[in-house]
């Protein structure tokens, strides 16, 4: 089996052609897979659906007590140039779930109450805002969001995840907004995922070759690991961030000792999971950083670039040297830009 030229770079193509090719065992690549293995991000879309469809099964004490003042002493989040207090969305939010609540979760917009689309608004500019703060960031946020998961079954998740991977398969690459109607909030997100064939290709190829193919995803494990049977990638195992189950259903919060699998957390959960160090790794952003960079045994490290700042940077200003490798996205088409690229 060989390396399909697809999109690629010549110089990848190349070198990601001599090293897959190359009949060697026990060998581990571990991909991570949002914006990496595949175009785009299934947790923000799982978790964009959750919220607009008012998917919960948290009361509403429960859902306040999600809902920080503040985290890690800081109490406000960064959004449209500006800053928002915790305490000011916390309370939009907390009122607004509440009536919510007693309209039995209906998503549609019923004249007279809090409207849903304004719920929205204000829980995704959270996210977002926890995301983007200095003091908070992703390592927080990526947690966090798995609270809302709570009495939920794993096979439920997987369900719904396996659905919106095949909804935003379908739909085109565009940006969406949202206004809330009585407050200055905005959010504006990314419809529309894509397979990117040539890591497909490129994890087949390994396969056949020899090596275990692992995805390392800060994405929630069941929501990714139903997006990764409907990419019909070949992968062995997926390491995503993990929920405690208790009686069967989701506790919303991890299991004691779990690492957030993030930054140098995926590094401590692929020796965990695998037992060793991987020949090649591939990630796009800060959260893959220390995965691509902390084990000397990594031969290859490919990093796909679509315009992701922060820490990753320096990763890409080393890919003229050797063991380093860049891959450029347009992020038009969702699509590799590289020889066979339009």
């Amino acid at each position: 089996m060989r390396l399909k030229q697809g999109n690629w770079t010549l110089r990848n193509f190349a070198r990601l052609g001599r090293f897959a090719e190359i009949r060697r065992q026990p060998a581990l690549a571990v991909f991570d897979w949002d914006n990496t293995s595949i175009f785009g991000d299934i947790g923000d879309v799982y978790f964009r659906e959750q919220v607009f469809r008012l998917d919960f099964r948290l009361t509403s004490r429960e859902f306040e007590a999600v809902i920080p003042d503040e985290v890690n002493g800081v109490d406000s989040i960064v959004h449209a140039g500006g800053t928002i207090p915790l305490p000011d969305l916390k309370g939009e939010l907390v009122g607004a779930y509440r009536t919510i609540e007693r309209n039995g979760f209906d998503p549609k917009i019923t004249p007279g109450d809090v409207p849903s689309a304004d719920f929205a608004v204000c829980l995704l500019t959270l996210n977002q805002g926890f995301e983007s703060t200095e003091g908070i960031g992703c390592r927080f946020a990526y947690q966090w969001i798995t609270r809302f998961f709570k009495g939920f079954t794993s096979e439920e998740i997987g369900r719904k995840s396996a659905a919106a991977f095949r909804r935003q398969i379908r739909l085109p690459i565009r940006t969406r907004s949202l206004r809330h109607s009585r407050l200055p909030l905005a959010v504006s997100w990314a419809d529309g995922l894509r397979r990117f064939p040539e890591m497909k290709n490129l994890m087949e190829v390994l396969k056949y070759n020899g090596f275990e193919i692992g995805v390392v995803t800060a994405t929630n494990s069941h929501i990714a690991s139903a997006a990764v049977r409907e990419s019909g990638y070949p992968v062995d195992r997926v390491v995503g961030q993990a929920s405690e189950i208790v009686a069967g259903r989701l506790s919303g919060f991890p299991p004691p000792r779990f690492p957030v699998n993030y930054g140098t957390g995926k590094t401590e959960n692929i020796l965990r999971f695998f037992g060793r160090e991987p020949e090649l790794a591939a990630g796009d952003s800060d959260g893959d950083y220390e995965m691509l960079t902390a084990f000397p045994g990594t031969e290859l490290r490919l990093v796909i670039h679509h315009g992701a700042g922060g820490r990753i940077q320096r990763l890409l200003e080393r890919t003229e040297e050797e063991g380093y490798l860049r891959q450029d996205v347009d992020r038009r088409s969702g699509r590799f830009i590289g020889m066979g690229a339009d």
